[in-house]
């Protein structure tokens, strides 16, 4: 009798599984911000869109400060938009626990199938956020620094309300 119980448990566990992993999710927009700690951490923000264009935004403790864009090839976007979609990132928690209070976080915004959705914290998410949090710093790496070359557009000084 309660081996009955348990395999109908299971059935509706893999139910769940089997119609969240068929379900198709389309990543048209990201926004990975790094935010700063106690002491000289980087800050900023970067964003893809689908389109090919990536918005880079300094905003403290880095080489280049103000808001740049620049085009890249729709195959580089989306193929970093498609590994974000293969974790399904739309499955993630809203925010994840800080623990450590220094540390500098890492936060996303995605707009999956037409809806934003935002992640705090994903420094201490998944360990695969931090992963992926390195291949969108790839687009502003330069022989390891993150900075601007003359192929990107400077669009803004920016400001803090930016």
């Amino acid at each position: 009798m309660f081996s009955a119980c348990s395999q109908t448990k299971i059935f509706a566990h893999k139910n769940k599984k089997t119609k969240l992993g068929n379900s198709k999710i389309h990543l048209s927009y990201l926004k990975m911000h790094r935010s700063g700690c106690f002491g000289r951490c980087p800050t900023y923000s970067i964003e893809v869109f689908e389109n090919g264009l990536v918005r880079f935004t300094g905003i403290r403790f880095i080489a280049d400060t103000g808001i740049f864009e620049k085009n890249f090839t729709s195959t580089k976007v989306q193929e970093l938009l498609t590994s974000f979609e293969k974790y399904r990132v739309d499955t993630l928690k809203p925010a994840y626990e800080n623990r450590i209070v220094d540390l500098p976080g890492i936060e996303y915004l995605f707009t999956i199938n037409n809806k934003q959705t935002h992640v705090n914290n994903a420094h201490f998410g998944p360990s695969y956020l931090r992963t992926l949090a390195r291949n969108v710093d790839d687009f502003v790496l330069i022989e390891g620094t993150i900075r601007m070359d003359n192929s990107w557009k400077k669009v803004s000084k920016g400001s803090k309300e930016e």
